[in-house]
């Protein structure tokens, strides 16, 4: 498992065993939230400044290096404000901002190189991605915390129905939804889990106190 450090400047990982120690795996400026590639590889972005931004790969079976700056062309110039990998290892999602807008781009992972990149989506404010299986994306979009979901093979968006402004985070696998809200001023935070079926409103349950 990773864990994005509170300051944004470090992601550390940890082996799920009940005597496992925390290390920290990559050091940056602004990280994203880490994401898991299925070979076990750990994927984020750095962003350096507000046109700046570094894809970074860790690979723990590479002691020597296990960080690696992935080149990405299509994404220079942008901000990247939420970065996720796809389970099946061979695409990246990135929610960007350049003077345009905001906007959901899908890229192809080929080698040590991100490219290919489409612009699928734009709208005013787009806050978290998830992967729900490989052909489709969520988004968690606007003030009042809507999902939508984009078909990535024909760019058809379609809007869940329900919504939740306490929402600030959400991940998905095929029918299965979690979403986040950020921690309460006692430092706690809730997480509610939903199975989500085509033309159904996904019924939020809500799961113990993090």
């Amino acid at each position: 498992m990773a864990a994005l450090k509170n300051d944004g400047r470090s992601v550390w990982i940890s082996r799920l065993a009940g005597d496992a120690q925390w290390e920290e795996a990559i050091k940056g400026t602004d990280l994203t939230a880490p994401s898991w590639n299925w070979n076990g590889t750990l994927w984020t972005v750095d962003r350096v400044d507000e046109r700046t931004s570094y894809v970074l790969r860790y690979d723990m079976s590479a002691l020597d290096q296990p960080v690696t700056r992935i080149a990405a062309p299509e994404l220079n110039g942008k901000q990247v404000k939420a970065f996720k990998v796809a389970r099946d290892g061979t695409r990246v999602a990135a929610i960007v901002a350049d003077g345009e807008g905001v906007s959901v781009m899908v890229g192809v992972i080929t080698g040590d190189k991100l490219d290919h990149f489409q612009t699928l989506w734009s709208a005013e404010e787009i806050k978290d991605l998830a992967w729900s299986d490989s052909e489709h994306l969520l988004a968690l979009v606007g003030s009042g915390r809507t999902i939508s979901e984009i078909d990535i093979s024909n760019g058809t968006v379609r809007q869940l129905p329900g919504t939740d402004k306490r929402i600030t985070s959400i991940t998905a696998l095929n029918d299965r939804l979690v979403a986040g809200t950020e921690a309460d001023e006692k430092g706690a935070g809730r997480c509610w889990s939903s199975r989500r079926t085509s033309g159904s409103t996904p019924r939020p349950r809500r799961a113990p106190s993090t």
